[in-house]
């Protein structure tokens, strides 16, 4: 988020160095209201001012995950915000970041919806990018991808076989896109199984196929390279 603020030159909204112009200011005469004439500050600059902070606020808030969300409650300008998120973020251990690490690493998505797996995705990024553990977006593509059930096999070769690197925005969409596959594909797949095993289920019980009467006389057997029929009620073979 630093890099995202200083690359568009606003970062001085919130670390202090591009602060509000002051209500009243103090000249040789002393101070003056805006209203005044010797005012070098007009209102519109304050306004203007505050409109933009009002924006570089919203864009810290867009970005925060929902454990995060909190710190924007009760924050007054962007510098606030980020105070407070530095507060609740930089108390870090060596213990805790290796633990945050191995979490990341071991998210899975089971069996919620590809929205709720990649919101545990960042809500575990933007812990580690706050303690100063930074991932690339490629990386996270990668875990993303190792998480995700069997049924996505498909689509992890696919991302995997890419020559370039997929951006984030994009795998979002195709994720979500393979995911409304998959739901299509799974309710089929459990259908065609119990046409097949209807299909194919016998019409008589074990016990009905391929038993003898018990007053059959007599019946078939295979000895020494030929048949023999063995007759019950004499006790001897016939030719």
């Amino acid at each position: 988020m630093q890099l995202l603020l200083e690359s568009n030159n606003i970062f001085g909204f919130v670390d202090g160095s591009h602060q509000c112009p002051p209500s009243t200011i103090t000249g040789e005469s002393g101070t003056h209201a805006l209203n005044s004439s010797s005012s070098v500050v007009s209102y519109d600059e304050i306004l203007i001012w505050k409109m933009h902070d009002r924006v570089v606020m919203q864009l810290i808030i867009a970005t925060l995950s929902t454990v995060a969300m909190s710190c924007a409650i009760g924050s007054n300008s962007s510098m606030d915000l980020w105070i407070r998120l530095k507060e609740q973020f930089s108390i870090v251990s060596k213990t805790s970041i290796f633990q945050m690490k191995s979490n990341l690493q071991n998210i899975r998505k089971g069996t919620d919806s590809v929205s709720q797996y990649l919101l545990k995705i960042k809500e575990a990024r933007d812990y580690l990018s706050a303690a100063g553990v930074y991932f690339a977006d490629e990386d996270i593509v990668i875990l993303v991808s190792n998480g995700l059930p069997s049924e996505y096999n498909t689509f992890r070769c696919v991302v995997r076989g890419r020559e370039s690197v997929i951006s984030l925005k994009e795998f979002r969409s195709r994720i979500l896109a393979e995911e409304r596959i998959v739901e299509n594909i799974i309710p089929d797949s459990s259908l065609y199984i119990t046409l097949m095993n209807t299909m194919f289920k016998p019409s008589m019980s074990s016990s009905q196929i391929f038993r003898p009467s018990c007053n059959q006389q007599s019946y078939t057997s295979f000895d020494n390279g030929g048949y023999k029929r063995f007759n019950k009620s004499r006790g001897r073979d016939e030719a």
